[in-house]
């Protein structure tokens, strides 16, 4: 059985840590699918989805069984409701019966004030199992803060180059709380 990592990441906007999280769990995983997060649970402000997508996609391009996908958006449109991770992770086993799909989560996120907001946070754990990745210092929020100052050297240390030329040429320089 082709052991899976969900990793779920609003991407706002994508950054080497992200990248970091998906080499580590690559290590404890066959394969991990990258899903943006399409309506986020805790209702957070993001740069718009397409363009959160297209820049993992642009991050990811060259990393080996690394897919990302719209779990999440396909799971809002079909069923109109927000797309918890053990959901996702629970559609992800009943249509890929050759799959055990395990969440993958920055330990930022594991932390018990945060996981415990996590829908049926102890049934992801107990039904599926969940790899927890160390927080390699990068945050979106400073990131945000370098976009909004047009400090695009500051942006490609913390994105890498691809991912600064694309928020630079796509006018993206602020959004979020």
């Amino acid at each position: 059985m082709k052991k899976i990592g969900l990793f779920g990441v609003t991407g706002n906007p994508p950054h080497l840590g992200h990248f970091k999280v998906v080499e580590e769990a690559l290590k404890s995983c066959d394969e991990v699918w990258v899903t943006p997060v399409y309506v986020h649970p805790f209702n957070k402000k993001s740069i718009v989805y397409e363009h959160r997508l297209n820049m993992l996609k642009i991050m990811f391009l060259n990393l080996k069984n690394v897919k990302v996908l719209e779990i999440d958006k396909e799971f809002f449109l079909k069923n109109n409701k927000t797309p918890y991770s053990y959901e996702l992770l629970r559609t992800i086993k009943e249509e890929n019966t050759d799959v055990s799909p395990f969440l993958v989560i920055g330990e930022d996120n594991y932390k018990p004030n945060v996981w415990q907001k996590f829908y049926l946070y102890d049934r992801i754990e107990s039904e599926f199992g969940v790899i927890v990745v160390k927080d390699f210092g990068v945050h979106s929020t400073q990131i945000r803060s370098f976009c909004h100052d047009g400090d695009w050297v500051r942006v490609a240390q913390e994105c890498g180059e691809p991912i600064a030329q694309y928020l630079k040429e796509n006018k993206i320089n602020y959004v979020g709380e």
